[in-house]
């Protein structure tokens, strides 16, 4: 496949640790071959970066012109199914940029970690997988694992450089007999500075959004929804969820701003949820109708509780907002 969409890998529901559509869609050039138990997926894709970072500049006489930065993501993913209960899945993910493709990750099936160690350690690199359990009686358990940086000597610590991440979900579907009532409950926790990095052309990110989860770095969120489908062309949804991020301060980097990597000086030691502490607690309530075949109206009501909500000139709020949406989509 050669063409510009998103990518989501795992199981996750509510969000995805590894690469989820949060951010908008990029040009990629993707393989995936798929046999009865396995799948097997890797592609390179083109990002953007902003800012830009420009590598040199030249007058022509009557214009000034900036060259940018080249950035790629490279990534592959197994999946397979070792029982007819049991589906696991296995995946790198590397940002690199400011050259040209690079041959090492162009193979689909090299270990990008080592190759990565062999070209200097230069690129961001993360591994990570994931598992999907269906037990029976319509119930679904999963959980996901992200690493992005570890040191082994220091697990069970503070330690700024063991950057990972965790997710944990439930699914119920036909929930007390009723057809088509669902329930999903999902648990994740990202400790600081997941997603960053010393170099500004490897941040997980495409323009301005991630590509992992939409919670972000030093975070921790719970989501439950359910959703009922009286009719073919009726879906109500309902969800409630809360946010929690340990925001940076004017003096402390907290590791909670993917464009801000650990720097000389900032401490060795950064708990979960350390810095600002901001919560959302959200309440949402969503209608959608199909009118016709691919072409929906969404009409939603939610109400966000905030404690320490950005508001401009490093001012806090505190309070209760209340949003009305109106929309129309095609082709979902």
């Amino acid at each position: 496949m050669v063409g510009k969409q998103r990518n989501r890998w795992g199981p996750g529901w509510f969000g995805a640790l590894a690469l989820s559509d949060h951010a908008t869609s990029y040009d990629q050039v993707q393989l995936q071959l798929s046999w009865p138990r396995v799948r097997f997926t890797a592609f390179t894709g083109f990002l953007k970066i902003y800012p830009p970072i420009a590598i040199y500049e030249y007058d022509t006489g009557y214009s000034h012109r900036i060259i940018h930065a080249n950035r790629y993501l490279a990534a592959h993913r197994l999946e397979f199914l070792p029982f007819r209960w049991l589906v696991i899945g296995l995946h790198e993910t590397l940002i690199y940029g400011e050259r040209n493709l690079e041959l090492a990750y162009l193979n689909p099936i090299n270990f990008y970690w080592s190759a990565e160690h062999y070209l200097g350690d230069q690129d961001n690199s993360a591994i990570g997988g994931d598992f999907t359990l269906f037990p029976g009686h319509g119930l679904k358990f999963y959980g996901e694992l992200f690493l992005d940086d570890l040191r082994t000597g220091k697990l069970g610590s503070d330690f700024y450089g063991n950057k990972w991440a965790y997710l944990l979900g439930t699914a119920a579907y036909d929930l007390l007999g009723a057809d088509n009532l669902d329930f999903h409950a999902e648990f994740v926790r990202i400790r600081p500075f997941v997603y960053s990095h010393r170099y500004p052309i490897n941040v997980y990110k495409h323009f301005t959004t991630g590509l992992g989860h939409w919670s972000g770095p030093n975070s921790q969120t719970l989501s439950l929804g359910v959703v009922w489908r009286p009719r073919r062309r009726v879906r109500l949804f309902a969800e409630w969820e809360h946010w929690q991020h340990g925001a940076n301060s004017p003096d402390e980097n907290a590791g909670g701003d993917f464009n801000l990597p650990h720097r000389l000086g900032d401490p060795l030691e950064v708990p979960l949820l350390g810095g600002i502490l901001e919560q959302r607690r959200t309440l949402l309530g969503e209608v959608k109708l199909e009118l016709f075949r691919n072409a929906y109206l969404i009409l939603a009501l939610s109400t966000h509780n905030l404690k320490n909500w950005p508001a401009g000139d490093g001012l806090r709020r505190h309070g209760t907002l209340r949003e009305w949406k109106i929309g129309f989509s095609w082709n979902e």
